[in-house]
């Protein structure tokens, strides 16, 4: 039976209990905070064109989840960083550590999938396994944090009856489900159709994989429930996040053909450039990191150019190969050593070692050493081991080739001392028993 307030009151009642009782007992409850059926039906139009907005600028959207009691903020050049990735077909953005490029690029993809459905997003790193490691880091650690509905827009999966996570993560995968049919996942197998992939430091992905595997994957447009193609949509979206590299790579490349079609189609394709300022600015990096990293003089000023500057270094002028080549074919997976035993090795196999001295402070001193194994009518040879001596006192780089030598057991050392000031065997390499030299 319900009784009054008044009648209550005779029960001399805490307030809490009260205020129960009496809520409970109310005929009509109002509340407005919920998205009904009827509410989105009556104001259709209105969402499309708040959803449109937001895809076009996320940023917005960004400023609407951000807590109260969160002091976060996208700066200016974040926010065009996200609009460029979500307006362009191909976007280039080569930026200095510590700007938050990385983030940016998640977050923005996150948007575009949860706003757009049936949206399929892939992201390429430098290995399946880092790129797993990143996205679970930003997006579990990081953008579930900072804006905690987010979480709201995952898909739940249903296993055996059981509400199990929205995601889908492993050592070397990771897969996010939304509500939307969208779904952001870390890309590597070849035939899988995604509408937008995002490369993660371009300059370490293999051009082979990223030109007939990836970029192939963004061949079909997406398709909305009816099967049509919204030609105001930008299709097969290819977002190329990186520090600078070297010219004459293919990311370096890539960043000159999206810089000329950004004239040509400027609607189509956006290419954005910054150096370690823009973060300092923002207090993103601290200025006396700069200054420590300026005045090491165990710091490449070639390596700051890249990684701060973003200055692309250069390629030799005139050379035979590209650099990217010379990187593809300087690997060696096991390094061989003449204490340890090798299957492959036979008592007639010796070892050569090829130096290539350094003329300068700044350069470096390679090393080479190859196995060879004598044949019938020739030498095969194999590349063991390579290695730079990291030093400009040729006395130095002197005991260190010798100590190689004799731990190789070496019957020839080959070294071009061109450009090197008297460079001769007997001055830079005392002879060693049962070891030839050979000046080029």
């Amino acid at each position: 039976m319900n009784m009054t307030p008044k009648e209550l009151e005779k029960y001399d009642l805490d307030s809490e209990i009260y205020d129960w009782i009496n809520f409970l007992q109310q005929d009509e409850q109002h509340n407005t905070g919920f998205v009904t059926k009827d509410r989105i039906v009556a104001h259709l139009d209105d969402w499309g064109k708040q959803l449109n907005q937001w895809i076009c600028y996320p940023d917005l959207l960004v400023d609407l989840m951000t807590p109260k009691d969160n002091e976060f903020t996208l700066y200016p050049f974040q926010r065009m960083m996200m609009r460029g990735m979500a307006r362009s077909s191909q976007s280039y953005f080569c930026f200095s550590r510590g700007t938050s490029k990385s983030f940016c690029g998640f977050l923005e993809r996150y948007i575009h999938a949860m706003l757009i459905p049936r949206h399929r997003a892939g992201i390429i790193a430098g290995t399946r396994k880092q790129a797993a490691s990143i996205a679970k880091e930003k997006i579990i650690d990081d953008l579930w944090n900072k804006f905690p509905l987010l979480s709201n827009e995952m898909q739940k999966r249903r296993v055996a009856g059981k509400l199990l996570d929205a995601y889908t993560s492993g050592q070397d995968y990771a897969k996010f489900g939304f509500k939307s049919g969208s779904w952001l996942d870390v890309a590597s197998d070849r035939g899988l159709r995604r509408e937008s992939v995002l490369f993660e430091e371009i300059i370490e992905q293999d051009p082979t994989f990223v030109n007939e595997i990836a970029i192939p994957w963004t061949n079909k447009p997406r398709s909305t429930s009816r099967g049509a193609v919204n030609p105001n949509e930008p299709h097969s979206q290819k977002i190329f996040v990186t520090t600078a590299g070297f010219q004459g790579t293919y990311a370096y490349d890539k960043i000159i053909q999206t810089i000329a079609m950004s004239v040509i189609q400027p609607n189509r394709y956006c290419v954005m450039t910054g150096d370690y300022k823009l973060p300092m600015y923002h207090q993103l990096i601290r200025q006396e990191e700069i200054e420590d990293k300026l005045s090491d003089p165990t710091f490449d000023k070639k390596s700051f150019d890249r990684e701060y500057m973003s200055m692309w270094s250069d390629a030799p002028t005139g050379a035979a190969f590209k650099s990217s080549t010379i990187k593809n074919l300087r690997k060696v997976k096991h390094i061989e050593l003449k204490d340890k035993i090798n299957k492959e090795t036979t008592p007639e196999d010796f070892y050569v070692i090829s130096v290539d001295m350094a003329k300068d402070g700044d350069a470096k001193t390679a090393v080479m050493v190859a196995r060879v194994s004598p044949k019938k009518y020739c030498f095969n040879y194999k590349i063991v081991n390579l290695f730079t001596i990291d030093n400009s006192d040729y006395s130095y780089v002197a005991n260190e080739l010798k100590e190689w030598v004799i731990r190789y057991e070496a019957k020839l050392l080959i070294y071009d001392a061109n450009g090197v000031k008297n460079a001769s065997a007997p001055i830079c390499f005392p002879l060693i028993s049962g070891v030839n030299f050979q000046i080029c």
